[in-house]
């Protein structure tokens, strides 16, 4: 009887200690978690994958859920696995959205600096036509059918020849 009562005290305590034993969360599930802690405190994932990152929050719940009410562990860590991949997606979503935002941005200032670049041109441009105009203007052309008629005093020929006299250089070309 003595036997017996060890016996039984000893399936009690064990009874007992199974009873209070609990078995540890897969380390994929608390991996899983930790990624969306932090993937959810990114600003940029949130403004720019905010569905990638709710779908992840399901799924991560979901494995804890099914963690607390069966403790399958192979499905638990099939949906974290899969709460995971969604994290990335969401990374991935965010990275795009940023590249895509760049490449935008960068062709508005492309177009900016060749509107700055022809514009700066066309003021070159017109300020060479207006400095011709105030030569033409100091040289009295009249404008013609034909062409501009520049009427030159003081530009004298050698008699017969088409050879102008010394000086005549000045006349032509004042500074």
């Amino acid at each position: 009887t003595h036997a017996l009562s060890y016996i039984v005290l000893g399936t009690v305590v064990l009874a007992g200690a199974w009873g209070c034993t609990t078995i540890q969360e897969p380390i994929a599930l608390s991996q899983a978690r930790t990624q969306y802690r932090q993937a959810q405190q990114d600003p940029q994932i949130t403004v720019n994958a905010p569905i990638a990152l709710r779908e992840a929050e399901q799924t991560l719940r979901q494995a804890e859920r099914l963690w607390v009410e069966e403790e399958d562990e192979v499905e638990v860590q099939h949906l974290a696995y899969v709460s995971e991949r969604r994290i990335d997606i969401a990374r991935a979503t965010t990275e795009q959205k940023l590249a895509e935002a760049d490449i935008q941005r960068l062709g508005e200032e492309r177009d900016q600096l060749l509107l700055q670049s022809r514009t700066r041109e066309a003021q070159q441009a017109t300020a060479h036509a207006t400095q011709l105009e105030q030569e033409l203007a100091t040289l009295k052309a009249q404008p013609t059918d034909r062409g501009v008629v520049l009427t030159l005093s003081d530009v004298l020929f050698e008699s017969n020849r088409a050879d102008l006299k010394p000086g005549v250089m000045r006349t032509l070309y004042p500074l």
